[in-house]
C-alpha cells in the first residue's frame, strides 16, 4: 500500500512538472501569424507608408517646381541676352505661336527691335524671381491664357547722344532706365496635340514687347499713318433730358447701337490695336502701317462703359 501511494505521488509530480514545462514553452513561443487571401498590413506600417508617400510626393513636387523655375529662368535669360546681341532669330524662336502670328514674318519682328533700340546702348538686364500667374489677357486680342509664370526684368540702357543735345531730347529718352524697371516677361507652358510633352513660350516679352513703354525717336518722325479711333463717353440705355447732365443724347450710345457698330467692324474685317501698337507702327515699324486697324477708347473710363461694353466685347 505504501509503495502504491509513493508511486501515485511520483506520477502526479511528474505530470505537474511536464505541464509546467509545456506552459513555459507556450509563453515563450512566437505569436501565431494567420494568413488570409487578402493581406492586411499592420496599422503602424500603413501609417508609415502614407507618411513616406506624402513625403516623396512633396519632395517630387518641390523638385518639379525648382526645375520649372530653372527652365523658365534659362529661357528668359536666353531671350534677354539675345536682345543686346541682336540675335533676333533666337528671340523669335522663343515666342509663343500666337504671338508670332501677330507679325507678318520674322523679319518684321527683327526690324521692329532694331529700330526701337538703335539710339540706345543696351548695357545689360536684371532678372527677378519667378512667380506663378493665374491668368493673363492679351490687350489686343482679349484672349485669356492660363498655366503661366512671370519674371520681372529691368533693362539697363543709355541714350547715344552728345551732352549738347540734351535739351532737345524727350525726357523719356534721357532717362529710359526709369521706364524699364520690373517689366514682366510672361511665359505659358504650351504643347501641340501631337506632342507628348511641351515647352515654355513667351507671351509677353517684357522690355522687348510691343506693349513695353514707348521711347519717342530723338529725331521727330516725318510719317503719317491712318487709323480710325472710336471714342465713347457712355454706353448705356439711360438718356437724360437735363441739359446739364453728362448723360444727354450727345454723349450716350445705347448698348444695341454699340453692338451694331462692333458688328460692322467685324463684318468689314477690322481689328483693334492698342495705342502702344499705334505708336510702335508710327515710330518703329516700316511700311504702310497696320491695315484694317482701329482703336477703341472711352472718355474718363466711366462705369457704364465697363458695365455694358465690356460684357458685349467679351461675347465676341
Amino acid at each position: 500500500m505504501e509503495k502504491l501511494r509513493k508511486s501515485t505521488f511520483a506520477s502526479i509530480l511528474q505530470i505537474m512538472v511536464s505541464l509546467f514545462i509545456i506552459s513555459l514553452a507556450i509563453l515563450n513561443a512566437p505569436p501565431l501569424t494567420i494568413f488570409s487571401a487578402t493581406t492586411v498590413k499592420p496599422t503602424h506600417a500603413m501609417a508609415k507608408n502614407v507618411h513616406l508617400s506624402s513625403s516623396v510626393h512633396q519632395q517630387t513636387n518641390h523638385s518639379w517646381k525648382e526645375l520649372t523655375k530653372l527652365e523658365v529662368q534659362n529661357i528668359a535669360q536666353e531671350y534677354m541676352q539675345a536682345l543686346p546681341d541682336q540675335q533676333y532669330t533666337v528671340m523669335w524662336s522663343l515666342l509663343h505661336p500666337q504671338i508670332q502670328s501677330k507679325w507678318p514674318n520674322e523679319t518684321a519682328f527683327a526690324t521692329f527691335l532694331q529700330n526701337r533700340f538703335k539710339e540706345f546702348t543696351l548695357q545689360g538686364f536684371k532678372l527677378g524671381n519667378v512667380q506663378q500667374l493665374s491668368y493673363w489677357v492679351d490687350p489686343e486680342t482679349m484672349i485669356s491664357y492660363t498655366q503661366l509664370v512671370e519674371i520681372p526684368v529691368s533693362l539697363l540702357l543709355t541714350p547715344r547722344i552728345a551732352p549738347s543735345q540734351n535739351s532737345a531730347i524727350p525726357p523719356e529718352d534721357l532717362h529710359p532706365v526709369q521706364l524699364f524697371q520690373n517689366l514682366p516677361i510672361i511665359l505659358q507652358y504650351h504643347s501641340d496635340q501631337d506632342d507628348k510633352g511641351g515647352n515654355w513660350f513667351i507671351l509677353d516679352g517684357g522690355p522687348a514687347d510691343l506693349e513695353a513703354p514707348i521711347l519717342p525717336p530723338m529725331t521727330p518722325t516725318n510719317r503719317i499713318i491712318q487709323v480710325p479711333i472710336l471714342m465713347y463717353h457712355h454706353v448705356t440705355p439711360f438718356v437724360s433730358t437735363n441739359r446739364l447732365s453728362d448723360y444727354i443724347r450727345t454723349w450716350v450710345v445705347s448698348p444695341d447701337s454699340f453692338s451694331q457698330q462692333m458688328d460692322y467692324l467685324t463684318t468689314h474685317n477690322y481689328h483693334t490695336i492698342t495705342f502702344n501698337q499705334l505708336f510702335d507702327a508710327l515710330y518703329y515699324i516700316r511700311g504702310r502701317g497696320p491695315t484694317r486697324a482701329t482703336a477703341i477708347t472711352t472718355h474718363a473710363g466711366k462705369g457704364t462703359w465697363y458695365y455694358h461694353s465690356a460684357v458685349l466685347l467679351s461675347l465676341r
